[in-house]
């Protein structure tokens, strides 16, 4: 498969923009000439990273209230009501990393007309920074959260699957306990917010030098993009910068590590089943020969754990095998039901694959499977508006630590062979593991 990734590096350096306002906020541009359409999104860096235990889920609280009534719009109804005559749709969403501002379109789309991106941004910087905070607003927030975090919890607890994540959380992320913590918050907390700590908060974090405004699509209004952002945000006080959250490494399992739980809900069907291995971080230089270790392993009817577990056992109706992790920390995770009686046959059948994994015994037209499985999602990518502001993103902005850009993912895809993934199951899916049962 060949691909022109000199002219998709070209359309980067032609069609992309990374540019610096004078109050420190950074813009990330992608121009999509004579579509009609853009979106965007405002990145304010400090999430939940900064809470502690006492204010747990603050940050998510904050995003909450900043759709509160504004200096421009007397009610949170009026603001919108404008948004939705810009077929806007007004949603936010909070992590340990950032809280992020949406500018997208209603009714399932993407985009907006670009005729109506100038004032749908205003929107957004109305919402993400002149707030007014009102006793109301803070009433009717806290027991909209508190129902959030009451369906959460419920969520959690009908989902067996969801309890192995969670007890794995707890040891994967042992170094790093803002991780284990609820980003909305408990009871608490929630309750005990004040509209003091919310303006303090958002005085000292929502100021300009946190802030990452990306834009795709046809943005070159009046032919000048960075007068036109600074319109708009360029009164924007610049505030202090925040440091940025950085993954913390973590430790690897010791030995074959196990733990049994009761189920939450007794019953008499199968147990639910969890095994985890260490792996490269998720956006290393491995990332294509993890990923295609992953892929031999487990996922579809050619795979490994398919014919071991499934076809040749019969043990399992279905699992799932998949990676996860941050820029320090990997994690292979997989999972499935299996009858109480069948555990072990089904943990050794599960190590059967792996050694075929790392003996090389598997058919080596998974690689070429690999390959023609992800690459399409890729390829279609680069067709596709976004892919480039994406990639200015990961390249530029280092504030969520190191990546890895969807053209060095895409070029490594292409490269990676047979003897890289054995190599990452020699090193990796070894006796050091978790493995969760709860039954």
């Amino acid at each position: 498969m060949k691909i022109d990734f000199s002219d998709l590096e070209r359309q980067v350096q032609e069609r992309g923009s990374v540019f610096t306002l004078d109050n420190g906020m950074t813009v990330i541009s992608e121009h999509v000439p004579n579509s009609g359409l853009a979106y965007g999104n405002l990145i304010m860096s400090p999430g939940g990273h900064i809470e502690t235990s006492e204010n747990q889920g603050l940050m998510h609280f904050l995003e909450h209230m900043c759709f509160d009534s504004s200096k421009q719009f007397s009610s949170r109804e009026e603001r919108s009501l404008r948004a939705g005559q810009l077929g806007m749709h007004l949603n936010a969403a909070t992590s340990y990393n950032s809280v992020v501002f949406n500018v997208l379109g209603g009714n399932g789309s993407t985009y907006l007309l670009n005729e109506h991106f100038p004032e749908a941004l205003s929107l957004i910087k109305d919402i993400a920074f002149d707030t007014m905070f009102t006793e109301e607003g803070l009433a009717r927030e806290k027991d909209i959260v508190l129902r959030e975090l009451a369906q959460s919890n419920q969520a959690k607890r009908s989902n067996s699957f969801q309890t192995i994540q969670d007890i794995t959380q707890l040891r994967t992320y042992s170094n790093n306990q803002l991780k284990l913590r609820d980003g909305l918050g408990t009871q608490e907390t929630i309750t005990s917010f004040t509209l003091d700590q919310l303006r303090e908060c958002h005085n000292k974090y929502f100021g300009a030098r946190n802030g990452v405004l990306q834009l795709v699509g046809d943005t070159q209004i009046n032919g000048d993009l960075i007068a036109y952002v600074d319109s708009i945000f360029g009164i924007v006080k610049p505030g202090e910068k925040t440091q940025p959250y950085q993954d913390i490494p973590e430790e690897p399992f010791n030995g074959a590590e196990l733990m049994v739980f009761d189920s939450p809900t007794p019953h008499d069907g199968p147990a639910y089943i969890g095994v985890n291995f260490r792996t490269p971080p998720i956006t290393s230089k491995d990332y294509a020969a993890n990923q295609l270790a992953n892929f031999i392993l487990g996922e579809g009817m050619n795979s490994l754990l398919f014919h071991e577990l499934r076809e040749k056992r019969g043990l399992v109706y279905s699992y799932g095998s998949s990676l996860m992790g941050d820029s320090q920390t990997g994690l292979l995770h997989i999972s499935y039901q299996v009858d109480k009686s069948k555990i072990e046959e089904s943990l050794e059948a599960l190590d059967v694959a792996i050694t075929r994994l790392k003996d090389g015994d598997f058919h080596c037209e998974l690689v070429d499977g690999f390959r023609a499985n992800k690459l399409p999602s890729y390829l279609q990518m680069f067709q596709n508006p976004g892919w480039i502001q994406r990639e200015l993103h990961t390249k530029y902005n280092k504030q969520f630590g190191p990546s890895i850009t969807t053209l060095e993912a895409t070029k490594q895809m292409i490269d990676v062979t047979k003897e890289d993934a054995i190599k990452i199951a020699n090193t990796y899916l070894g006796e050091n593991r978790l493995t969760t049962i709860i039954k």
